[in-house]
């Protein structure tokens, strides 16, 4: 048996892009610690996992976007529990695809 319910929580991502060919995240985590990463857009070198391990997950949308993508930055914030069955990846990872629509002027449907 399946329950479906809303729960309260959410991803937020905003960014704007910033006119280089390097990808800055900055993920802020409970207690206001922050995580970043940067790495180059698909267009200079192909992505691969790395270290750290939450920025596989945006890499991972940005080597598949269906467009080319600039270079931006992004600051992500989330309350969604990592690590609880809960989607926090799929969160984060809508929420980066739906930055990069805005960002590169690419509506998918």
């Amino acid at each position: 048996m399946v329950l479906f319910q809303a729960l309260p929580f959410v991803t937020l991502v905003v960014g704007g892009s910033n006119g280089t060919d390097t990808c800055n995240i900055v993920s802020i985590v409970t207690a206001g610690e922050t995580l970043e990463v940067s790495f180059p857009t698909p267009s200079i070198e192909p992505l691969k996992p790395g270290a750290p391990a939450w920025a596989n997950y945006v890499k991972g949308v940005v080597a598949n976007f269906p467009g080319p993508v600039k270079g931006f930055d992004a600051v992500i914030v989330a309350d969604v529990p990592m690590g609880s069955g809960l989607s926090s990846s799929a969160s984060l990872e809508v929420a980066i695809f739906t930055l990069l629509e805005e960002l590169n002027s690419v509506r998918v449907e």
